[in-house]
């Protein structure tokens, strides 16, 4: 409470540190999942979904975004240091292609800031072997 107004006079706000990024996790890196710590020093932001414009496949056994569908995926945003970010890049194989890190576009409340996810980038015939 400040100067006797109620806290919902103030809302918190999402305090981004030069240099993260917002990350939109949908798998296993979620959190109770058994990828999450590698968020362990990243900072939760909230509930999110995408705009019904992905679909969420499964490959062995981790699930995949796919850009060009008509699903709302729900997952979680984090603000991600630039090395945790490196880190999930060697995890999701960014490097071979296997995943590509670019921007989503969200619902509300994120629907007005940068968010990334990991897009699923290679060819499609992998999602049904």
């Amino acid at each position: 409470m400040q100067r006797g107004l109620p806290d919902t006079c103030f809302p918190q706000r999402q305090v981004i540190i030069a240099g993260n990024m917002l990350l939109f996790v949908y798998g296993t890196l979620q959190s109770g999942r058994r990828n999450n710590f590698y968020l362990a020093k990243s900072m939760f932001q909230g509930h999110a979904k995408t705009l019904p414009e992905y679909t969420l496949s499964c490959t062995d056994d981790y699930p995949t975004l796919l850009e060009g569908g008509t699903t709302a995926v729900s997952g979680e945003v984090y603000d991600v240091l630039p090395h945790t970010l490196s880190q999930i890049d060697f995890f999701e194989n960014v490097s071979s292609g296997l995943f590509t890190r670019r921007k989503v576009w969200l619902q509300e409340p994120f629907h007005d800031q940068m968010v990334h996810a990991y897009i699923f980038g290679a060819l499609p015939s992998l999602l049904s072997e």
